[in-house]
């Protein structure tokens, strides 16, 4: 199954080892590590972590819907106004600049791990 590129075993697997290696490369999932809870709108749940005395200069915001179905929110609401990448993917997004009324779409069950740059 985890050697079949096409099913979901696979994707599942690789997708989760992909993960495992930006949360131990960066120091903002470090145990030391600061956290704040956002408030976001209801079915969304998020946290920015950064190491202290960095300034905020890699910052991590992770967000999950909790929800079944598709919810937005603000780039504003996500705290990710200015430079981010999103490093939640296999896929290499590049740096997107956002907006503070720029509208982030959150799939049923998505997430998505952003770092400032």
């Amino acid at each position: 199954c985890l050697a079949d590129a096409d099913s979901f075993g696979h994707a599942a697997f690789h997708g989760l080892r992909h993960l495992l290696t930006v949360r131990r490369r960066h120091p903002a999932f470090s145990p030391n590590a600061a956290q704040e809870v956002l408030r976001l709108p209801q079915g969304l749940f998020g946290v920015l972590r950064w190491t202290p005395g960095n300034e905020h200069e890699s910052d991590v915001i992770a967000v999950a819907n909790l929800t079944g179905h598709r919810v937005t929110a603000s780039a504003a609401a996500c705290r990710v106004v200015g430079r981010w990448r999103e490093v939640s993917s296999q896929v290499a997004t590049g740096l997107t600049e956002y907006r503070a009324d720029d509208m982030l779409t959150f799939e049923p069950y998505s997430y998505r791990w952003m770092v400032s740059e």
